[in-house]
C-alpha cells in the first residue's frame, strides 16, 4: 500500500479518460492503479483482496504516463 500524492490541477471536462492524480485528460490510456481507502491509497491485486470492502475499495482508475514518472513509488501498484 502507498499513500497516493493527488494534485488535481485540471479537471478534465469531457467524457474522455483522465488521470486520478492529477487529472490531466489521458490520449492513450493504458496504466491503472487500483484506489483503496476512500481514494489515498494504491494497492496491488493482492492487498485489494485481503482489505475489507467498507475501508473504501473504489476499483481502477487510469494513472498517466507523466505521474508515473513523477511518483516512481506507485510503479509497483500500477497495473497495464
Amino acid at each position: 500500500m502507498v499513500k497516493l500524492h493527488i494534485n488535481r490541477i485540471k479537471e478534465s471536462r469531457s467524457d474522455k479518460p483522465s488521470c486520478y492524480l492529477c487529472g490531466k485528460e489521458l490520449k492513450n490510456p493504458k496504466h491503472t492503479i487500483h484506489v483503496h481507502g476512500g481514494g489515498s491509497y494504491a494497492v496491488t491485486e493482492e492487498e485489494a483482496k485481503t482489505l475489507e470492502p467498507h475501508t473504501g475499495d473504489l476499483g481502477a482508475f487510469y494513472i498517466g504516463s507523466e505521474c508515473m514518472k513523477k511518483h516512481p513509488e506507485i510503479k509497483p501498484y500500477v497495473t497495464h
